[in-house]
This record gives structure tokens, C-alpha cells and sequence, in this order.
């Protein structure tokens, strides 16, 4: 069989497929890919977390998959909610090299470089909170668009900065700007590409072929967090998995909206308990999360 993958149609988007099919094509597995608009690309110029609903950026392409329209659908994982549809599964997650937050300005390098009072470009809650808890004088502007859009705007002058996910800009081979990696925590999933099929379809079973153990791992573990901590992308939470052999490295911070408080956990963990962990730090994060946002 020929694979049908849905993806949105941003170019990151296209190259996150692009790269799927190349991993299904090296295991002798056919695959095309079908583009598709969803609501988060539709309503571009709002607040990802003041969009209607869960699942912005990906339920369209799933109920899609659901209707056997599609076989299976390529996600920025991160943007994939953990109420899936019932029947759609995430099926495989691809090697994540870059999970990464980077500050990307014209003339600055790093974040200290910035003057007083910058202009920086982010519609994260997380990454807004994580910036001003080190920078309170920073003025945090909206930012959306796919990512050459975004770049287009440090021409202006309306942003001295902004931050970018490492990973869009390394699969798309750009920019042409100062980079800095900042020493903040990324979203739970952020740099893995997933994934989704209809559960013990043969596209998942042929798919699941191309998953790394690794990075399924990682993954998992840190959505077993934001599963106990709800609130989707509205909630400034940082969370970073590592695995190393047996050893699970875990990070989790939440910060409130202005990022004047935060609460944090890391520690390492031998694999066999590294659910049961991440599932108790989730539930404590929820408890701050309650007092505190």
C-alpha cells in the first residue's frame, strides 16, 4: 500500500513530512503526502492558547485519519493534545535532536545583550514567563506566523528579538541571524515529530517500524506530566526528559503568567520507576498550579 500522510501546508510543516517519507521509503514503505488547513493556521493572528478548542494544529488532520480520508498524519508533537480521538493513536515518534528555545535577534546575541525595555516576539505563554522571570523589563510582543514569516519581522522595527523552537529553524537550514540558545526548559514534546494513525490500522503497524525507542520513551514520560497537569499550551509549563541508558533525567518548571514565581523539579530516576515519578511530579505541579495561576 501507498501511504496517505496528511501535514499542514507551512513549509516547516511540509519538511517534517518530507522527512517521514524518506524514513518510510529506507524500510521499502510508500508513502504521499496531503496537505491540509487547520484552525491554528486559519486564525494565525491570535494567541495560539486564545484559539477555541484543543488540538488546533492537529485535530483537523486526525478526524481526517478517523474518516480513512488519510491513513495517518505528521505532527509537531508538541501540538498534539492528550485527548486524542478516540481510535487515533500516536503511532511513532521520530529521533529528536533539538528540543531547544532559541533567542533570535538582528544584532544581539544573547539575552543580557538585550537593551532595557526590548521588544521581544513570542506567542508562548511558557516562553513569556521563563523571559521575564530573567528579564522583568522586557516588553513581550504576539508573534505568529510560520517561521519565514516570523524572521521577516526583525527587518521592521517592531521586535528587537524573538524566540524560535531550535528545531524549525535547523530543519528549514536557517536564519541568517544572531542565535542563542537560552537556558530556559521547553514545551513537553517540543523538537519530536509524531506520528498519528487509526489504532491496528496497517499504516500503524507499518508505520510504528520508523518510531525511536529512545525519543517514544522521552516523550511518553514527559506527557504522562502535562496529562496530570492539564491546561494544554495556556499554561506556562517547562518540561524536558532525557534518557541515558537506564537513567531518566526529568525537568519540570511552572511559572505564573509574569514569571515573578515558579516552582521546579528535577531529579534522576532509574527507567522502572520513571512513570510512577513523572506521574507523582505532574500531580504536584497541579497542586502549585492551583494555588498559585
Amino acid at each position: 500500500m501507498s501511504i496517505n500522510l496528511g501535514t499542514r501546508k507551512s513549509k516547516l510543516a511540509l519538511r517534517q513530512c518530507e522527512k517521514v517519507i524518506r524514513e518510510l521509503e529506507d524500510i521499502e514503505v510508500e508513502a504521499r503526502k496531503q496537505t491540509v488547513a487547520t484552525k491554528g493556521d486559519e486564525e494565525a493572528n491570535i494567541y495560539i492558547h486564545e484559539i477555541e478548542g484543543v488540538g488546533v494544529f492537529e485535530r483537523k488532520i486526525d478526524l481526517l485519519v478517523l474518516q480513512g480520508e488519510l491513513d495517518a498524519g505528521v505532527h509537531s508533537m508538541k501540538d498534539i493534545p492528550s485527548d486524542l480521538p478516540k481510535g487515533i493513536k500516536i503511532v511513532a515518534v521520530l529521533d529528536r535532536a533539538w528540543p531547544r528555545d532559541l533567542l533570535v535577534s538582528k544584532e544581539y546575541k544573547s539575552l543580557s545583550d538585550l537593551p532595557e525595555g526590548s521588544a521581544v516576539g513570542t506567542s508562548s505563554v511558557r516562553r513569556r514567563a521563563q523571559l521575564l522571570w530573567r528579564r522583568p523589563d522586557l516588553e513581550i510582543r504576539n508573534l505568529r506566523g510560520n517561521v519565514d514569516t516570523r524572521l521577516g519581522k526583525l527587518e521592521g522595527n517592531k521586535y528587537d528579538a524573538m524566540v524560535l523552537a531550535e528545531a524549525g529553524l535547523k530543519r528549514l537550514g536557517q536564519s541568517d541571524y544572531e542565535e542563542f540558545t537560552l537556558p530556559s526548559l521547553p514545551a513537553a514534546n517540543q523538537g519530536a515529530i509524531a506520528v498519528t494513525a487509526r489504532t491496528e490500522s496497517e499504516a500503524a503497524e507499518q508505520i510504528a517500524n520508523i518510531s525511536d525507542k529512545k525519543t517514544f520513551r522521552e516523550t511518553h514520560l514527559e506527557r504522562k506530566v502535562t496529562e496530570q497537569v492539564g491546561g494544554g499550551c495556556d499554561i506556562p509549563l517547562g518540561v524536558l526528559v532525557e534518557k541515558h541508558e537506564d537513567q531518566i533525567s526529568i525537568q519540570v518548571r511552572i511559572f505564573t503568567d509574569d514569571g515573578s514565581q515558579s516552582f521546579e523539579v528535577t531529579e534522576t530516576v532509574i527507567d522502572e520507576k520513571a512513570d510512577s515519578r513523572v506521574e507523582k511530579i505532574g500531580k504536584e505541579v497541579a497542586a502549585w498550579r492551583e494555588k498559585y495561576i
